[in-house]
C-alpha cells in the first residue's frame, strides 16, 4: 500500500483557503484537478496519468496538490472566479495563491509531466507571459513561445497574437524554420496568404504542421456545407481530404457523408468515439445520474458490463453497482460494490462512494 500511495500523486483535503495557507508555509506553488465526476477524460486522468510514478514523485516534491469538483462545494464560485469551462482543466497557482498556468484536456503521462514542469517555469506559464504581453513584449522568440504556450492553455488568443506577429515579418523570415507552427496556425482558409505559402513550399514544412493548418479548414468548409446544403461542394471537400489527408481519407470520406446526411435532414448526431471502457463508463454513468426508467438502467446496465469486460477496474465496477441499486437489483449491486471497494483499495482510490453506498445497501435503505 505504502509503494502505490508513493508511486502516484498525493491529494491533499481541505479548503480551498486551507490549501492556500499550507502553500504559502510550504512555499510551493499548487496544482489543481478541476474535475467533473461525469468527466471521462478526468477519470482517464485519474486512472493513467496521475498513477504514474514519475508524475507522482515530481508533484508531490513539487506542488501542493488538490482536487475540486466543480459542481459542489467551492466548486461552482470557483469555476467562475477562474473560467473554468472545460473538463478536465489543470490549473497551477504561485505560493501565494495567484493564477499562474494552466492546461486542458486529458494527456498521457508524459506529456503531462512535461507540461507539468514547464507550469513551475515562469518563462512558460501562460498567465506569466500574458502580463510581458500585455505590457509591450513584442519579441519574436517571446512571442512563439507566448502562442504555444495559449494554445496548451486552451485560450482563444492564441490565434490573435500569432496574425499580429505574422504582420511583422518580413518575406524573409517566412522561410525560417522556427515561424513554421505560426505559418501554419494562420493558415485558416485555403485561399489564406499562409496556406498559399505552404502549398508552394511544402518541404519547408512538417506533417504535423499540415495538419495543423488543413484539419481546421476542413471543418469549416464541412460546416459551410451543411449549413448552405451545398452537396457540390460536399463532393470537392472529399476531394480536398483525399489530396490533404490522404492516410485517413477512407474514413474521414465516410463520416463526411454520414454527418452530412443526418445533419441537412434535421437529426442531431455527436461527434463518432471510440469504444473503450472509459467512453462506455462514462456514458452509463451519465444514465445513472439522469435517468430512473427501469428500461435506460437496464441499457446502463449492459454498457457497463462491456466497460468491465474490456478493463475492470475501480470506476467502472462502481459504476455498475450505482446502477444496479437504482435499478432495484440490490444483492447484485452489493456484490459488485464489495468487488469494486476491493479494486478501490488495491489502486488507492477514494472508495467513500462506495463504502456509503455499501452501507445503505446493508440497512436496507
Amino acid at each position: 500500500m505504502c509503494y502505490i500511495l508513493a508511486a502516484q500523486i498525493t491529494f491533499e483535503k481541505g479548503t480551498w483557503a486551507e490549501i492556500k495557507a499550507k502553500a504559502q508555509k510550504e512555499k510551493k506553488m499548487i496544482f489543481i484537478d478541476a474535475y467533473t465526476t461525469w468527466c471521462g477524460p478526468c477519470k482517464m486522468l485519474d486512472a493513467q496519468t496521475f498513477k504514474n510514478e514519475e508524475v507522482g514523485k515530481y508533484h508531490n516534491t513539487t506542488y501542493i496538490n488538490y482536487k475540486m469538483d466543480m459542481e459542489k462545494g467551492e466548486g461552482p464560485a470557483f469555476a467562475q472566479e477562474f473560467k473554468v469551462s472545460a473538463y478536465p482543466t489543470m490549473l497551477f497557482f504561485t505560493k501565494d495563491g495567484e493564477l499562474a498556468h494552466r492546461l486542458v484536456g486529458f494527456l498521457p503521462a508524459e506529456p503531462f509531466l512535461t507540461k507539468s514542469k514547464d507550469a513551475n517555469n515562469p518563462d512558460k506559464q501562460y498567465y506569466t507571459l500574458l502580463k510581458k504581453y500585455e505590457k509591450g513584449e513584442r519579441k519574436a522568440d517571446f512571442i512563439r513561445n507566448f502562442v504555444k504556450v495559449s494554445q496548451d492553455a486552451g485560450m482563444d488568443n492564441a490565434l490573435t497574437v500569432a496574425k499580429d506577429f505574422m504582420k511583422t515579418l518580413k518575406k524573409s523570415d517566412w522561410e525560417k524554420p522556427e515561424n513554421g507552427d505560426i505559418i501554419a496556425m494562420t493558415a485558416t482558409s485555403l485561399d489564406s496568404e499562409s496556406f498559399q505559402y505552404m502549398e508552394k513550399n511544402k518541404d519547408k514544412f512538417t506533417k504535423e504542421q499540415f495538419q495543423m493548418a488543413i484539419y481546421p479548414i476542413l471543418d469549416a468548409e464541412f460546416e459551410r456545407i451543411v449549413k448552405e446544403k451545398d452537396e457540390a461542394g460536399k463532393e470537392k471537400l472529399k476531394d480536398l481530404v483525399r489530396k490533404y489527408a490522404p492516410e485517413e481519407a477512407e474514413k474521414i470520406v465516410t463520416q463526411i457523408d454520414k454527418y452530412y446526411k443526418q445533419m441537412v435532414g434535421g437529426q442531431a448526431v455527436e461527434p463518432q468515439q471510440e469504444e473503450d471502457w472509459q467512453t462506455l463508463n462514462e456514458k452509463a454513468w451519465a444514465i445513472y445520474e439522469n435517468e430512473t426508467d427501469k428500461t435506460k438502467l437496464a441499457e446502463a446496465l449492459e454498457i457497463a458490463k462491456r466497460s468491465i469486460a474490456m478493463q475492470e477496474n475501480y470506476y467502472n465496477t462502481d459504476t455498475y453497482a450505482h446502477l444496479a441499486y437504482k435499478a432495484g437489483k440490490k444483492e447484485e449491486a452489493l456484490k459488485m460494490a464489495e468487488r469494486a471497494l476491493e479494486l478501490g483499495k488495491t489502486s488507492g482510490e477514494d472508495t467513500s462512494a462506495t463504502q456509503a453506498l455499501i452501507k445503505k445497501i446493508r440497512e436496507g435503505k
